[in-house]
């Protein structure tokens, strides 16, 4: 399954484009994990994408009051598809879990790829919502830009510049790969769905087919 293309909007300071090439990241780390057997580590793999994932929702939650009342169900929607994602993630680690010793390791070791290739689907899913609001909303767009901008500036203003030059450097590390994509079409592939796309390739090929 590939992902669909991104809209091309101002991404400077877009934090819910930043958490979900941040919950992408992390659901490509558990699959190096899985697929190298590292049952040990699953818990907090898991738990990673789980961090991630929660700061995805929550910076789509901030937004909620500036949206128009006719877009929250979709929201809500791409919100609880993710919720009921991260179950069965975790569920399907406690199978690969019990099962990692025994000659059903690779059954179950799929079943937790496939399981996480689907959360960052639906993460990007939940972006694609999110975009879909600005492009056919033009003033929330406008207001969102805004608002991250001050949010980001309030950052600067009482933080410790050491504190807060790893947040700089991804965000100049987004910015960077956006220039380069503004130079070609309307609509480009983004970070987070080109990592999907590896990271499908990469499930496809770690296990063999049952």
């Amino acid at each position: 399954m590939e992902p669909t293309p991104t809209a091309d909007l101002d991404r400077t300071n877009d934090k819910v484009y930043d958490c979900t090439t941040s919950v992408v990241r992390a659901v490509m780390s558990l699959s190096q994990g899985v697929q190298q057997s590292k049952a040990d580590q699953y818990l907090e793999l898991v738990r990673r994408v789980g961090i991630e994932l929660r700061a995805l929702l929550s910076s789509v939650d901030v937004l909620v009051e500036i949206l128009p009342i006719s877009a929250h169900r979709e929201v809500e929607m791409a919100h609880k598809v993710l919720s009921k994602d991260m179950a069965e993630l975790v569920s399907a680690m406690k199978l690969a879990q019990s099962y990692s010793a025994t000659t059903l390791d690779a059954e179950y070791r799929k079943g937790m790829l496939s399981a996480a290739h689907i959360l960052a689907m639906d993460a990007k899913n939940l972006l694609d919502v999110i975009d879909s609001i600005r492009i056919r909303y033009p003033y929330v767009d406008s207001q969102i830009c805004q608002r991250q901008s001050n949010v980001v500036n309030r950052t600067r203003e009482s933080t410790p510049e050491n504190r807060i030059r790893s947040s700089q450097s991804g965000e100049q590390f987004l910015r960077r790969s956006q220039s380069t994509e503004r130079q070609g079409t309307t609509f480009r592939q983004s970070q987070s769905g080109d990592l999907l796309h590896r990271m499908g390739q990469s499930v496809d090929r770690s296990l063999p087919v049952s």
